[in-house]
């Protein structure tokens, strides 16, 4: 799903409306699930493959953050790096290095949209908790939230954890003037000449 096809422009109010009549300890759910399936409506097969790296770097945070060793945390930190970065890779540039390795083959692989902004996300989330420069998320739920928030999933930018993740946890109340602003940027950034909606 793209931000400038017909169909977001009846999921975005629909997601919005739902979560505002949602009690907040609720919120995250619904938040999450609408992301996902933004995310699935586009191919179930990436969609997969978004949910398999988040759990992959969820799991490396906790793991890195319960290990004393280095050599442990090291290993979990290569173990994150490998999976995200060869997923983004072979999905990439696996056509161009055939190409290169002179193979007669075609690759028709579907590229995921927004494959480079959740890489990138998750890599830069387990360095931050290798480093020590964050806890690591103790909620599944919140960090996927975190990875696959659909405002930002296809289009960026690419987000810090200790920015999004606290903003996602926040109580928040309805304001009819925060609405109002954020429906002229929504408004302005369809209609601005050369805008584009399009994700990596």
């Amino acid at each position: 799903m793209n931000f400038n096809a017909p169909v977001f422009l009846l999921f975005c109010p629909l997601v919005c409306l739902v979560h505002w009549l949602l009690p907040h300890r609720l919120r995250w759910v619904w938040l999450l699930l609408s992301s996902w399936a933004f995310y699935f409506y586009w191919n179930p097969w990436t969609g997969l493959l978004l949910i398999g790296i988040t759990l992959v770097s969820w799991l490396c945070g906790r793991g890195i953050a319960k290990t004393e060793h280095r050599a442990g945390q090291r290993a979990l930190l290569v173990l994150a790096c490998v999976v995200s970065l060869g997923c983004l890779a072979v999905f990439k540039y696996a056509g161009f290095l055939a190409e290169l390795a002179g193979l007669n083959i075609t690759l028709q692989i579907l590229l995921p949209a927004g494959i480079s902004f959740y890489t990138f996300q998750t890599l830069s989330y387990v360095i931050d908790v290798s480093r020590g420069t964050i806890a690591p998320e103790k909620h599944f739920g919140y960090y996927a939230l975190f990875v696959s928030f659909f405002p930002q999933l296809v289009a960026g930018p690419i987000e810090r954890p200790e920015h999004l993740l606290p903003q996602l946890r926040q109580e928040r109340v309805f304001s009819r003037e925060n609405l109002t602003a954020g429906g002229w940027l929504l408004l302005e950034g369809y209609c601005k000449p050369g805008s584009s909606a399009q994700g990596i």
